[in-house]
């Protein structure tokens, strides 16, 4: 916020807060996948190994599906020679319940029409737009909303989260990206609390040793301060 020299600013709430994704995947990422793989990932894993873990159940009153995966792929350092990335994800998804699921549900119609808006084509004549617009403005009883996030990290310490919302019903199920201003506020490349606290609920609906608990606390004890 600008302000005249000499003057206060209006509101100054202090430095802003993040937190580090280093010490999130040190600590609490990379464990978790040697739990579920029973050895150490990064060391043991070749090339395109995998992992996936689901799990599906209600905790702290979300019904919550939630995969945590890995994967082993390869990246060129030469015209010969090659080094081992590791991937590690961790997608959640909470089923949306009234009245929460009606607005969610005018929110995916929203980000769809922005997403075909945003893109180069004429879509005004596009017969599976029309279609998508005119099954998501159906009967909201038949369909099942959800909310999700994938979180992705990699052994190079860069991590990235995509927002997006589901739709389904008994014959399909479509998936939205999240609204621009939804992405904006994830698009920084810092992690903030509400993002470090649903990989949290992640973990708690995962059953996660205890040890890894105590890890993400000990990562919401030391944030970061932004200036």
């Amino acid at each position: 916020m600008a302000t005249v020299p000499g003057e206060m600013p209006l509101f100054d709430f202090g430095p802003e807060q993040a937190y580090n994704v280093e010490l999130l995947t040190d600590t609490v990422i990379w464990p978790l996948i040697d739990h579920y793989a029973r050895a150490d990932w990064r060391a043991q894993s070749q090339p395109n190994d995998t992992l996936s873990v689901p799990s599906h159940g209600q905790h702290q009153g979300k019904m919550l599906d939630i995969l945590i995966s890995a994967e082993c792929g390869t990246e060129a350092v030469s015209d010969e020679a090659f080094r081992k990335i590791h991937t590690a994800r961790l997608q959640i998804e909470e089923t949306a319940l009234e009245p929460v699921k009606g607005i969610l549900l005018h929110s995916v119609q929203g980000a769809l029409q922005e997403f075909y808006e945003a893109a180069p084509d004429d879509h005004d004549e596009d017969e599976h737009y029309h279609d998508l617009v005119e099954w998501l403005q159906g009967d909201e009883d038949d369909l099942l909303v959800k909310k999700g996030a994938i979180y992705t990290f990699d052994s190079d310490n860069h991590w990235n989260v995509e927002l997006f919302r589901a739709v389904q019903d008994a014959c399909q199920q479509v998936n939205v990206p999240a609204s621009r201003a939804e992405r904006d506020v994830v698009s920084q490349g810092k992690l903030y609390l509400p993002e470090l606290e649903t990989i949290q609920l992640g973990l708690l609906a995962l059953k996660a040793p205890e040890s890894m608990l105590q890890a993400i606390e000990n990562v919401k004890d030391r944030p970061i301060a932004y200036h």
